[in-house]
């Protein structure tokens, strides 16, 4: 009889269990879907843009410090159709320097958005080979600034935003970091295509243009 109350005792916790835990992973999976749909109005209508498309967005969480987002940019997003729309969050979560690119990344959008994709790719390719914890420095900022053939006007205001912590710059950095948080994104390269959550890995434009695939219109 004593074994037939254990046996009736553990079948009732593992019902329990079943209805408990099921809904809280259907849940989980619909809130991040929820999240992500509201991507475009909510989290970055500030972020900086590359191509043109009402109709297929990819949102990218990213560091310039991330060896993994450059892998990505080289080997995929640079290669995409230009039909496509993508927008940056950046994370700057790889160091205290990490937020100076962000910094600077968003304050070239500001002041001469037309640079912007010269000057990502350009601090993207700095990541030094072997690891070094303080590298994206205001020099090296700095530098590839005076390599986009600015105005000597623009130059400075991009400067100034970027070291000013009153700036736009400085807030849309800021509000990057906060939109990682409340997406609960704690690793880069994240991605978005349309509203969905890529869950695979992608670093080949083939495997990337195959994962999407479902998502794009």
């Amino acid at each position: 009889m004593k074994k037939f109350y254990v046996g009736v005792v553990f079948f009732i916790i593992l019902v329990i269990l079943v209805i408990v835990l099921r809904p809280a992973d259907e849940k989980k999976d619909s809130k991040e879907i929820g999240f992500s749909k509201n991507i475009e109005t909510k989290y970055t209508n500030h972020s900086p843009k590359l191509g043109n498309s009402n109709k297929n967005r990819i949102v990218i969480f990213e560091d310039f410090k991330c060896p993994y987002c450059k892998k990505l940019h080289n080997n995929v997003i640079k290669k995409l159709d230009k039909n496509i729309e993508i927008r940056y969050i950046n994370m700057a979560f790889l160091g205290k320097d990490s937020i100076k690119g962000s910094r600077a990344s968003h304050a070239v959008n500001i002041y001469a958005p037309e640079k912007f994709s010269e000057f990502h790719n350009a601090l993207m390719n700095q990541q030094p080979e072997k690891d070094e914890t303080l590298w994206l420095t205001e020099k090296k900022i700095d530098e590839e600034l005076e390599k986009l053939s600015l105005s000597k006007e623009k130059l400075r205001k991009i400067k100034d935003a970027y070291k000013s912590k009153d700036s736009k710059a400085w807030e849309y950095a800021d509000k990057d970091k906060d939109v990682s948080k409340k997406m609960n994104v704690s690793s880069a390269p994240t991605v978005y295509v349309n509203g969905h959550y890529i869950k695979e890995d992608s670093y080949s434009l083939n495997s990337f243009k195959k994962n999407i695939s479902q998502y794009v219109k």
